[in-house]
Parts: C-alpha cells; structure tokens; sequence
C-alpha cells in the first residue's frame, strides 16, 4: 500500500511535529503532504521541523484561504504527482488522529477503493460541548436531506477516491464548509459513503481548533440552504405558474400540466449540474425522473380535482395543500433514487498518467 497523508495547517503547535515523527516511522506511509494555509511567521520553525523529515513535503499558501482550499491545494498535488494506485488519507494536525486510526482508514479503504470513507469519533464522554452539539445538529441534517446516516459529518480524517477529486477541486467552499460539501456531492454522485470507529481525542479543550462557531457553522448550514433550494424554486414556480395560467384561462389540465413540466424541467437542470453521469446513467436518471413526474403529476391533477369539485375547496388552496404534501414524497425520490447512480456503478474519473516526482 502507498499511503499519502494530507495535513492542512494554520498556526499549528508542536503536535503537527508529533503528528508527521509518528507517521513518519509508519511503514505504510509513503508521503507526508503538509499544507501551511498561510501561517504567521513565528510557526516557520514548527513547518521547517516537519518538512525536515525525507517523506514530508511542504506546500504553502501566501495567505490564510481556509481549510478547503488548503486541502484542494494538496489533493490537486496528489492527483499531478502521486501513483495511480496510491491512497489519499487527509488528517488534522493537532494529534486528533492517532497514527494508527489514519493508517486503519488507509488500509479499510484499500479494500473500498470507490468509497469515501470517514474516521468518525464517538461523542460521548469528555467531549467539548461545542464540538458535540456542532456535529449532532449537522449530522442530523444532513441524514433528514441527504438521507444518509453518518454519525461524524465533520471529521477530518478521511480516505478520498480518486474519482471525485477532480469535482473536489472544483468545488467553490474554502473553509470547513467544503468537508460538507464533499459528502454531499459523494452522496449525490452514488459513492459509497463508508465509516470506521476511531479514538475520540480532544487535546486541551479542542483549545487549538480554528473553527469559529458561529461564522464557519452559517457558511456549513448554508451548504444545506443552497443544497435544497432547486426544490423549494420547482415548489414555488409551480405554484406561481398555476396561479398565472388559472387565473388567465380557467382551464385545470392547461394550468397543472404547463406550471409542473416548466418547475420539473428546471429543478432537473439545477439538480443535474452537481452530478457526474455516464451517458448510460443520464439516460436511466432522466427516465426514472419523467417517470417521477408524470405519476406525481397525475397524483395531484386527480387529488386537487376532487378537492376542488366533490369537496368544494377553493382551487388555489387546495393546489397549495396537495402539492406541498408531494412536495416531500418528490424529494424523497429524488433525494434517493431521482438523480444519483448506485454505489456500486459510482462513474470513476480517469485518473492522469503518474508524473515522475516526489511522490
């Protein structure tokens, strides 16, 4: 097995050499990349005391630009520079992750090359309070829209597939909010999202953590605002769109049918931008979803009709309370099976041709 360990840094403290000394003598461990994301001058010595060591490679940003551009920066340099067959393992650098458990999630991985797979720590016990209820309400979320359930969304240790870095690199997140980002476009591509049971260790408190509570927890929960508005838009322009048609023609089945096929078609396009199909996959993705619409469709044309005329409700109303009820069925089918391809046909990128370097 080659090994590469990504360790992005800001202002690290003597750990990040602990950290690299102990890896370091891990025979499965082929390279240590180090990202300093724009550290303050007095943390030089601390880097140069890291790079020092023969597997250790220094990359370094001229200002802080946040954990997720830092671990694009070293996941771009794997991709250009690292074996075909390497394994890529990012890890903090504040001795959360012990030696062992980062070669553990290597090894796992080996075995599920097409598979993200996550160290999740368990957070019971001595766990600071902020790390705790940050993670609950996170991984709550995103079980209640994503619909996969992953007890740790935020760890940083993880072994990344090949196939998704270069849609990684692409992603636009620079902070914390891009190891969200990740699982979601994981999750939405039809790759296996795999945990392993790590040790939970909080040094002093978590006191050397860079995450800042209530900005960087915004810039995570609005991954999720911007992850279901392509619904919310289609819900509301159909609704928009009947009100208009309706109230210009009076005719049901012209209104229902022009507002649903004009919101579908583009809740399709927005959804369908974030996910990396085959021609094969995109032709079963839009045959299961105009398969998706026209039932549902169906469903409300027949269920407001008879709202409308054996129970005498207003039409608007009963538009509004039909499709609000489908509205969650539709996102659960999307959310599921609309859109992403199985785990086991997960689209692999084509990785480059290995680059003689140091690697």
């Amino acid at each position: 097995m080659s090994l590469v360990v990504l360790i992005p840094a800001l202002n690290p403290s003597d750990q990040l050499i602990m950290v690299v000394k102990n890896l370091a003598t891990h025979p499965s461990v082929s390279k240590i990349i180090v990202v300093n994301d724009g550290s303050d001058a007095s943390f030089n010595d601390i880097f140069q005391q890291a790079a020092a060591l023969p597997i250790v490679e220094l990359l370094q940003h001229a200002t802080n630009l946040g954990k997720g551009a830092a671990l694009r920066t070293g996941i771009n340099h794997f991709l250009c520079h690292a074996p075909i067959h390497a394994i890529l393992v990012t890890a903090d650098a504040d001795g959360q992750h012990l030696p062992e458990d980062i070669v553990a999630v290597a090894l796992y991985a080996q075995d599920n090359s097409r598979a993200l797979v996550l160290g999740t720590r368990a957070f019971g016990g001595d766990v600071p309070c902020r790390s705790k209820f940050g993670n609950n309400m996170t991984r709550y979320i995103f079980r209640a829209l994503i619909g996969k359930k992953i007890g740790d969304t935020q760890t940083g240790l993880r072994a990344i597939p090949r196939s998704i870095m270069p849609q990684l690199l692409k992603i636009k997140a620079c902070g914390y909010a891009f190891e969200l980002e990740m699982l979601i476009l994981a999750a939405r591509n039809g790759v296996s999202i795999q945990t392993l049971p790590i040790q939970t260790v909080y040094l002093h408190g978590n006191q050397s953590s860079h995450f800042k509570p209530v900005m960087d927890s915004v810039r995570i929960y609005l991954v999720f605002v911007r992850f279901i508005a392509p619904f919310l838009l289609a819900l509301i322009l159909d609704l928009a769109l009947f009100a208009l048609i309706w109230s210009n023609t009076h005719r049901f089945f012209l209104s229902m049918v022009t507002a649903r096929l004009t919101a579908s078609s583009i809740n399709y396009i927005l959804n369908t931008r974030l996910i990396s199909h085959s021609p094969s996959s995109w032709r079963r993705s839009l045959i299961q979803y105009g398969i998706y619409v026209t039932l549902l469709g169906g469903a409300a044309i027949l269920l407001i009709d008879a709202l409308v005329h054996r129970m005498g409700w207003n039409v608007y109303f009963a538009k509004v309370f039909i499709e609000t009820l489908l509205f969650m069925v539709s996102y659960g089918i999307q959310r599921n099976i609309g859109f992403a391809s199985s785990s086991d046909k997960a689209p692999i990128a084509p990785s480059p041709e290995p680059v003689p370097a140091k690697l």
